[in-house]
């Protein structure tokens, strides 16, 4: 595989309004199926239900559809799963119902992803190379294992697991975006094609209409040099051919946009009461879900117009892949951090308002992150 480096450019030589926009929505932990008969709504049974009822745009001549550029092919997701959630230590549900929705979303042609075992922060463990491994190797086990389709929750048996093809495990996401050098070691090791624990797009000379597209990692990541450098650590190393598919920032839209967006004034200026760390100036929010909902308590039309804005700034420039972390248990009926200004059904109207935005754009394709890494090694123009 030849070295791809970080690049403002599409690849392949491709002008830019011959690219895809690429949209992968993605999710971490993956906890509560929603398959236990309570009457309540599970994530990712809500997430699954949802893309089930949607296709990409179709090619512009629609006779002409090229499923090399996913033209008009199912929605697809990227489910980056915890292993303890389907085990004895799962913490909301019996973890018979954890794997029987993750094996649906298997079945259905979802990505299902490694998240590690028991979801820990490995930069602040200081995590070594075996560390990783056991975390990563212990989460592929329960993902590969044989799927026992007469398991039922009163017999449930931990040595199950969901009947993966291993070379299906092709990405990983650390938990809490916590890496350290080590893991990207494992990985390699591990035969990955993908990581994406990388944040991008915090560079000043970066406004949205300029991220940068997934690059290997031959050279390193410019993001994680940006964050070392802020957080007095050592950046990681050259690890080549593994693929970085970077969780890029979301960015707030500016007063004489809010209306535009469906939102009111005023937005960047109460982010900044709740954060002071937040810039006003550019707007830029870590591209994870939970940031928008709980620490900076948003509503569901503010949570849209972010969403929307973000992904216009790409068509309007260089159509970078906008990769967005997301966590399914959050559109459960049920979810323990307080999101005080959106409620469930809040959160789940909005995902699906972002999900439609996204395919109301002629030229976007909501892919999967492995099927995104497979075009980057051979780009294909609309």
């Amino acid at each position: 595989m030849a070295k791809v480096l970080a690049s403002q450019n599409p690849p392949g030589g491709l002008n830019v309004e011959n690219v895809p926009q690429f949209v992968n929505f993605t999710f971490d932990d993956n906890g509560k199926s929603g398959l236990y008969g309570s009457g309540t709504v599970g994530g990712m049974q809500f997430i699954l239900n949802l893309f089930s009822q949607y296709k990409n745009p179709k090619a512009k001549d629609t006779k002409a559809n090229n499923p090399k550029t996913f033209d008009e092919s199912p929605v697809q997701g990227s489910f980056y799963c915890a292993g303890f959630y389907a085990g004895e230590k799962s913490q909301w549900e019996n973890g018979h119902f954890v794997k029987k929705i993750w094996k649906l979303g298997y079945d259905e042609g979802h990505e299902i992803g490694n998240h590690t075992w028991r979801h820990p922060h490995g930069n602040n463990e200081n995590f070594s190379v075996s560390d990783w491994d056991a975390e990563i190797q212990k989460c592929n086990d329960i993902l590969t294992a044989d799927y026992n389709p007469d398991e039922r929750p009163e017999t449930r048996d931990d040595k199950n697991g969901i009947g993966m093809n291993k070379k299906d495990i092709v990405g990983f996401r650390s938990p809490f975006l916590g890496y350290n050098d080590n893991l990207f070691t494992a990985l390699r090791n591990s035969g990955f094609a993908y990581d994406c624990s990388v944040s991008e797009g915090l560079q000043e000379d970066q406004d949205g209409k300029n991220f940068l597209w997934p690059y290997t990692l031959d050279e390193g990541s410019p993001g994680d040099a940006l964050s070392a450098s802020e957080n007095n650590r050592a950046p990681i190393g050259k690890h080549p051919g593994l693929w970085e598919i970077p969780t890029h920032v979301l960015i707030a839209p500016p007063d004489d946009l809010c209306e535009k967006y469906g939102c009111k004034k005023g937005l960047r200026a109460k982010l900044k009461k709740l954060d002071p760390s937040f810039n006003e100036n550019d707007g830029k929010i870590p591209g994870l879900d939970w940031n928008l909902w709980s620490p900076l308590e948003m509503s569901k039309e503010e949570f849209v117009a972010t969403y929307k804005y973000s992904l216009d700034l790409r068509l309007e420039g260089n159509r970078a892949p906008l990769c967005v972390c997301f966590h399914s248990d959050i559109y459960a009926d049920s979810y323990d951090d307080p999101m005080p200004n959106a409620s469930a059904e809040d959160r789940r109207n909005a995902f699906k308002a972002c999900l439609e935005y996204t395919l109301s754009i002629p030229e976007a394709r909501t892919i999967t992150a492995a099927n995104l890494v497979k075009w980057l090694e051979e780009p294909v123009a609309l």
